[in-house]
């Protein structure tokens, strides 16, 4: 009788799979998820929220960065830039409260303020350089052509002005 021997040791048993916990599950009727716009890291926003964002309307860009509000850079695209002030106007408090975390309503709205002042003292600034600006132009181009062709001042039409070189010595 031949003994058999083997080198080989037992296999151990085979460990079952661990199984798949199923996702926690809302309940019925709810959605809180980020991709709606009406939550976000300040949980649902208030009815009285929901208006027109002077502040960012008129900041758009500087607005959209203080709140990361990234889509209002496309106010740096051509024909864009016409359109995303309005769409930053009307959705404005809803993509602030959204991106950006606030203690209170009560501070959502004293930070919009103040980003509206801001932005109503920029445009009424840049208003007043303009104007400024276009008047300057305006006054040395009339001047320019007050004057002759040898600088000097063609002030009356009647031409009694006489050129007078010696007056220049």
């Amino acid at each position: 009788m031949e003994e058999q021997t083997s080198n080989q040791t037992p296999s151990p048993e085979p460990t079952p799979a661990p199984t798949p916990q199923p996702a926690p599950q809302a309940p019925a009727g709810t959605t809180h998820t980020v991709s709606n716009p009406t939550h976000g890291m300040n949980g649902p926003m208030p009815d009285e929220l929901k208006r027109w964002s002077w502040a960012a309307f008129l900041m758009n860009w500087l607005w959209g960065i203080s709140h990361n509000v990234w889509i209002a850079l496309l106010c740096f695209v051509p024909f864009l830039n016409i359109v995303m002030p309005f769409y930053l106007g009307v959705k404005g408090n809803e993509l602030a409260w959204e991106h950006r975390k606030f203690e209170s309503v009560e501070q959502f709205k004293e930070v919009q303020r103040k980003w509206m002042y801001w932005g109503i003292g920029v445009f009424v600034a840049s208003i007043v350089f303009f104007m400024m600006m276009w008047s300057f132009i305006f006054a040395f181009l009339v001047g320019s052509s007050l004057n002759g062709a040898d600088g000097v001042p063609n002030f009356y039409e009647d031409n009694t002005y006489e050129y007078d070189p010696s007056h220049f010595q």
